[in-house]
């Protein structure tokens, strides 16, 4: 595990988790116990987040940012995808012309008949 966060950030999380924790334990000592053991767990893992200095929502997140940006901007300098896109719209446009000349070529041949 590499570390992700900061000291200041692990610093922060932690003392968020105990208080989550603490509030967690407050919760189960007075018969709420879906809220008591919700807040404990999310008290739990924000202690192991401020002592390891390793978020897996942060990882995850940039491992997807880091992915989607190193794949548009491969795509976007790709010369042969640039290329191919252009050849595809020239190819239209000059499909399109050379249709429509086709047909009036066809037309000026039975019109002096």
């Amino acid at each position: 595990m590499e570390e992700n966060i900061s000291e200041r950030n692990g610093f922060t999380r932690l003392m968020c988790g105990v208080a989550l924790t603490a509030m967690g334990t407050a919760h189960l000592s007075r018969d709420s116990k879906g809220l008591g053991f919700a807040l404990v767990a999310a008290g739990a893992m924000k202690v192991a987040e401020g002592i390891f200095l390793y978020c897996p929502l942060t990882a995850l997140i940039n491992s997807n940012v880091k992915d989607a940006v190193t794949s548009s901007f491969d795509e976007f300098m790709d010369g042969e995808s640039i290329m191919k896109a252009f050849n595809e719209n020239y190819q239209n446009q000059g499909g399109q012309s050379s249709t429509s000349g086709s047909s009036n070529s066809g037309q000026t041949a039975t019109n002096p008949s």
